[in-house]
Parts: structure tokens; sequence; C-alpha cells
């Protein structure tokens, strides 16, 4: 895959193997962004006006973007439709954040800061009822991936440590609990469409670097990137799995991979 210059790290993979991707637009201190699509020759097709996107994902159906998008001081949930090319405001209260899709599409789960706490909570992705609480957080969490049932939530949330942690809770009514044991620094954990496996960056070995483990454990994990390695995603086939590295030239690598009972 070609390199993309690029200050923003937020991107997913479609079943035909483009991608979606918040590129740089403006100054590189912090201006508005652009969404493209890229295909595996780096060719990019902008699909957005330029907003102050914050995080996104593409739909199961590959229809919609779920972001954030700044205003001032805070940041509110999005729709955007990639044919019609319209937003539609999903958030309306507190500070909100990194939206995922749950698998079947009809739900966004995300980060949200209100009256002095932190929680995930999630919201109808056609903009109908009102957001439900997912789980309270002892501290600011972010949500990575759900499993292909829709019941087991991987996320992160800062330690007492003062490092980020991988945790999970299964809905409704699961207690939150760490997904591995350990003091390294882990994050973007991304469960497999099998479900058997999940991907994640570690800091163990010094420098990020992108691992898979079975999920929900326990077992020998399998490092992947061998020179910097972050962000970690799987193609819908569960085939491939890509990653950036942000080293040097903030390049975006795949890897072909063989899940089953035995990851190769």
């Amino acid at each position: 895959v070609a390199a993309i210059n690029t200050d923003g790290a937020d991107y997913t993979v479609s079943d035909g193997g483009l991608l979606v991707y918040m590129g740089g637009y403006g100054s590189a201190s912090g201006g508005q962004t652009v969404l493209n699509w890229a295909d595996r020759k780096g060719t990019l097709e902008p699909v957005s006006d330029p907003k102050d996107w914050g995080t996104g994902r593409l739909s199961p159906d590959m229809s919609h973007v779920a972001n954030g998008i700044r205003s001032g001081d805070t940041e509110d949930i999005w729709t955007y439709d990639l044919v019609r090319r319209t937003p539609t405001r999903l958030t309306f209260e507190g500070h909100n954040s990194n939206p995922i899709w749950s698998p079947d599409g009809r739900w966004i789960t995300y980060s949200s800061s209100r009256d002095g706490k932190n929680a995930l909570f999630r919201v109808a992705a056609d903009g109908s009822g009102k957001p439900e609480l997912v789980v309270e957080t002892e501290a600011y969490a972010v949500p990575n991936s759900w499993a292909p049932d829709g019941k087991t939530l991987v996320f992160i949330q800062h330690g007492a440590d003062k490092k980020n942690h991988l945790w999970t809770v299964t809905i409704p009514g699961g207690k939150a609990v760490r997904l591995h044991e350990g003091d390294s620094t882990e994050l973007n954990g991304e469960v497999s469409p099998d479900g058997h496996w999940v991907a994640y960056e570690s800091s163990e070995s010094g420098s990020d670097e992108v691992y898979v483990q079975p999920f929900p454990g326990p077992g020998s994990k399998t490092r992947i990137s061998t020179e910097g390695g972050s962000v970690p995603r799987w193609a819908h086939n569960g085939k491939e799995l890509f990653f950036w590295n942000f080293n040097a030239d903030r390049q975006l690598f795949v890897v072909d991979v063989q899940p089953g009972t035995i990851f190769r």
C-alpha cells in the first residue's frame, strides 16, 4: 500500500480493499480535514468537504461514516452519508468522540464526558431514540471494537499507573475487566471478524508494535510488526491485517493472515 502523508491515523477498510481515511488539510498544526477514499496505489478521491473532523469509522454496509465533528471546545457524533454527502448529528450533550459501529450497523458507540464523569454510550445510527449508557468508567475511555455477536466491547481506559490498558465489558449488565495483565501500554484492540482473535498494539518491547492474541484469551501472542506498528484493522474477510508505521514516512502496511484454530 502506498504511503499516505497525513497527520491523521483514522481509517477503515472496505470489503473491496478501499480505504476511507482522514487526510490532512490546511496547516499541519490542526486545520480542517477531508475524508478520502484511497486505493492500494495511493490514488485519492475526496468524499467530504473540509471540516473539523475527529475520529471516524466506516459503517458495515460501507454507506456511511460515523465521525466526531469539533465545534469550539466541544465535539459531537455525526454520521456522514457517502452517497448523498450529507451529515446528520446524533449527540447534543457533553463532549462526545471516537465513534464505532456495532456489527449489525444499528448502533454507534462513543466516548462521552459530561458533568465531570466519563462513560461509554451508544445511540441508534438512524438518529431515533436517546443515547443509552453502555458502561461508566473511572477515567476517560475510548471504544475500540465489538465482538461479532455485538455483546462484548473492547475499549481503552487510562489506568491509575498513568498508562492505557485494554478492557472488555459484556452487555447488558456486565462488569468491565482487563483484557490482559501486565504493565505495558496497550491500545487499539480490534476483534477479528470471526471473533477468535484480537489485534492490538503494545509497548512491551520498548516500542509500539502490533500483536495478535486469542480472544478473549488466554493464549500465546503473535507479533505482527517488526519495525513499529500501530492502529491495526482487520479486512472484513479476516484474511488481511492493516497497520500504520508512524516511523519515517508514516506508511500503511498490510499482511496476509490465516486465522483459524491456529493463527498464522
